[in-house]
C-alpha cells in the first residue's frame, strides 16, 4: 500500500478525468466475489485542503473519499478504479 502522500499525488492525475470509485467493507475489488458494496463512475474533483476528493455524476450521485480511505488505484475495464474501505460500523 503506498503511503498517504503517494496517494494523494496518484489522485490530482485524474482530477477533471473519469473515474470509478468502489466501496465496501473490505476494499475488495470488482471481480473479487460479490462483497456488498456500491460503485460510482464519473467525474473526478479534489477539494483545495488535497485530501479530500468526490466523484460526481450528477447533483444527487456522487462519492465522497479521503486519502487515507484509499485502499488501491487500479485499471479495470479501461477506467481507473479507486477502491475504498467502509468501516463495518459505519
Amino acid at each position: 500500500m503506498k503511503n498517504k502522500n503517494e496517494t494523494r499525488q496518484e489522485l490530482a492525475q485524474y482530477i477533471g478525468k473519469q473515474v470509478r470509485v468502489t466501496a465496501n467493507e473490505n476494499g475488495v475489488l470488482p471481480g473479487d466475489g460479490f462483497p456488498t458494496g456500491l460503485m460510482v463512475q464519473g467525474k473526478l474533483e479534489g477539494h483545495p485542503d488535497g485530501d479530500a476528493f468526490r466523484v460526481l455524476v450528477n447533483d444527487c450521485t456522487y462519492a465522497y473519499f479521503r486519502t487515507e480511505d484509499v485502499d488501491c488505484v487500479n485499471w479495470i475495464a479501461s477506467v481507473v478504479t479507486i477502491a475504498i474501505s467502509i468501516p463495518a460500523e459505519a
